[in-house]
């Protein structure tokens, strides 16, 4: 049995140390444990605790808790201090399904741009202003407060709609997000332009934005005028914006890595 710690782009709080007590119980019953990580927690403390010194003995309680594990940093990666095998990314979720399958599902146009409005478990759709769209491109987002939209440029879907928000990204031609790991991750292996709402109280966004930023066009919005529709007439430009290359997903080469470091511990 071996334990996979993974750190994942979330909100700071004082008991988000999974990581490194999953990496301390392997060591408490003798066995090896592999850690894949963009950023590690007493990092993001210390950076914390520049305007808040009370996340400082958090961050030093736990710096050593790493150690022990098989380090593997994922691409966009934050700084660190403690010693790892390699760097490997970006990791993403690979769609199950291609453009045309999902929008014939959703009875989208194969010719409409679409946009997809990603927030993970936040719904925004009472404050989008779907009421200013025009016909000249479609909305696809996520809500469990369904609306009654009669717009037919506007498609809601249920979380439990069984519909993958990867599938939704491969068959858009825009995504309106945050930039945490998996949205930035999925924005450069899918190619696609990206606008976003920049969330400066986490340490780590000031790297997923500047990685995003390298391979894909972007435009940053505040929250205000995402919540008042300026939104809507930013999306032409993005929509024309020069094509990218998407850069290839590394989740294969990562699995193999892990294979290879269980094989040889």
């Amino acid at each position: 049995m071996l334990p996979f710690c993974l750190n994942a782009s979330m909100p700071p709080c004082a008991c988000a140390i999974s990581a490194p007590l999953g990496i301390q119980a392997a060591r408490k019953i003798s066995i090896p444990a592999v850690l894949l990580e963009n950023f590690t927690w007493d990092w993001i403390y210390n950076q914390l605790g520049e305007c808040h010194p009370e996340y400082i003995p958090i961050a030093r309680a736990i710096e050593h808790l790493f150690q022990p594990a098989v380090h593997i940093r994922l691409r966009p990666e934050c700084p660190t201090t403690h010693p790892y095998k390699c760097v490997i990314g970006p990791i993403a979720r690979i769609p199950t399904l291609d453009r045309i399958t999902i929008r014939k599902l959703l009875n989208i146009p194969p010719d409409k741009p679409v946009v997809f409005i990603a927030f993970g478990g936040v719904d925004h759709n009472a404050s989008l202003q779907l009421d200013k769209l025009d016909s000249s491109f479609h909305v696809v987002l996520y809500s469990n407060n369904l609306e009654n939209y009669e717009c037919r440029n506007v498609t809601c879907l249920s979380r439990q709609s069984g519909i993958r928000s990867q599938d939704l990204l491969a068959a858009s031609d825009l995504i309106i997000g945050k930039p945490g790991y998996s949205t930035v991750s999925e924005v450069v292996t899918s190619g696609i332009p990206f606008m976003y709402i920049p969330r400066p109280g986490f340490p780590e966004s000031h790297f997923l934005e500047a990685y995003v930023q390298k391979f894909v066009p972007v435009k940053s919005i505040t929250q205000l005028e995402f919540s008042k529709g300026d939104w809507i007439s930013f999306v032409p430009d993005l929509i024309q914006s020069e094509f990218r290359v998407p850069i290839q997903p590394q989740n294969e080469f990562l699995a193999e890595t892990v294979l290879h470091q269980i094989i040889n511990l």
